[in-house]
C-alpha cells in the first residue's frame, strides 16, 4: 500500500502537495475546526481533498506535454471525466464579454470548452447570468447580440486553426 492509501490525515500527504495547496488545505482545516461536532467529517473531508489534489498533480505531470488550447485564458486542473478514471480532461475558458443589465446585474458571454487527455478540444459559446432569468431592454439585447456575435466569430477562428 502507498502512503496515499495509508494516510490518516491530510498532513500525512503534505509532502506531495504544492505550497499553494498546503495553504488551501490549512484554510479548509481552520474552517472545519470551527464547526461543532464535525471533527471526523472534517478529517475525512480533508484527507479526501488532499488525495484529489495529489491526483491532479500526478495528472498535470503526466499530461505536461499537451499544449494549452488555443484562445485559453484560464485552464482548470486535469480531472477524471465522465465518471471514468481512464479518461482525463480539463475545462478551459477564453476571453469573455459582459453586458450590464438592469439593477447592476450582468450577463457574461465566453468561449471555452473541454480538453481531453489526447489534446482534442471541444469548443463552445457559454452564457452566464447573474440571477437567472433577466429581462433586457432593446439596448441591452443589442449589446448581448454583439457579444454573442464576437464570441461566435472567435469560436469559428479557433475551430479553423485547431490542430485536433
Amino acid at each position: 500500500m502507498s502512503a496515499v492509501d495509508n494516510a490518516q490525515t491530510w498532513r500525512d500527504l503534505a509532502d506531495q502537495l504544492t505550497p499553494e495547496q498546503i495553504a488551501k488545505m490549512e484554510r479548509h482545516e481552520r474552517t472545519w475546526a470551527s464547526m461543532p461536532d464535525g471533527s471526523e467529517d472534517a478529517r475525512t473531508g480533508l484527507l479526501f481533498g488532499a488525495r484529489e489534489l495529489i491526483g491532479q498533480n500526478l495528472a498535470a505531470a503526466f499530461y505536461q506535454d499537451i499544449p494549452s488550447p488555443g484562445g485559453a485564458e484560464t485552464i482548470g486542473p486535469w480531472e477524471p471525466w465522465d465518471d471514468d478514471d481512464d479518461v482525463w480532461a480539463r475545462v478551459w475558458e477564453g476571453r469573455s464579454s459582459r453586458v450590464n443589465i438592469a439593477a447592476g446585474n450582468e450577463i457574461e458571454v465566453w468561449v471555452g470548452g473541454i480538453q481531453r487527455g489526447d489534446g482534442r478540444c471541444t469548443r463552445q459559446v457559454s452564457l452566464g447570468a447573474g440571477r437567472g432569468d433577466e429581462q433586457l431592454t432593446a439596448g441591452e439585447a443589442r449589446q448581448l447580440a454583439d457579444a454573442l456575435t464576437e464570441a461566435a466569430d472567435e469560436l469559428d477562428a479557433l475551430n479553423a486553426g485547431a490542430d485536433l
